[in-house]
């Protein structure tokens, strides 16, 4: 990169700016995660582009998520990691949130058989990533990646490793 990008605080405060009423750029929407990609392709060349990289990651973060729930709860583990690494690749070239650290794991982990897909986690500029995969992937994933993070870096990836839960519950 050119230059550090903006703190993520920055990030986020330039999306009420595509919707505030003295601009007006999304007429009727009342926050952005209200906003369909038909509501916000009209209105796009209102916007300053680096405004434009800002609300169009959330905009399309509802729609994915909104496809991965339907995935998983139609049994594909693959559809749900597609949306996965869209997002990160949203998170990487539009927000502009990513690391060159956070962006080699998730291609590391791309190229592991059996990886559905993988994407930052929190709120970027370097920390960590989420990778969803086949229980059959575990070694592969843990050798490869491990592997091609400390040829890239120098460095040594930690990998822990959890189980999906039914969600929280009363105990």
């Amino acid at each position: 990169r050119d230059r550090p990008p903006p703190a993520s605080n920055e990030r986020g405060a330039g999306c009420p700016r595509a919707r505030a009423p003295r601009q007006q750029p999304l007429p009727g929407v009342p926050c952005l995660r209200a906003a369909s990609r038909g509501a916000f392709e009209p209105h796009r060349a209102r916007l300053a582009p680096a405004l434009q990289r800002r609300v169009e990651p959330v905009v399309e973060e509802v729609r994915r998520t909104r496809r991965g729930s339907d995935a998983l709860r139609a049994g594909r583990p693959a559809e749900f990691g597609r949306m996965m690494t869209a997002a990160h690749a949203s998170l990487r070239d539009l927000y502009q949130v990513s690391t060159a650290e956070l962006d080699t794991l998730v291609e590391a982990s791309a190229a592991v058989e059996g990886c559905y897909g993988a994407r930052l986690t929190g709120a970027g500029f370097g920390g960590c990533i989420v990778a969803i995969l086949h229980p059959a992937a575990a070694a592969d994933y843990q050798r490869q990646v491990t592997d091609r993070y400390r040829q890239a870096t120098g460095r040594e990836a930690e990998i822990h490793w959890f189980d999906p839960s039914g969600g929280p519950e009363e105990i």
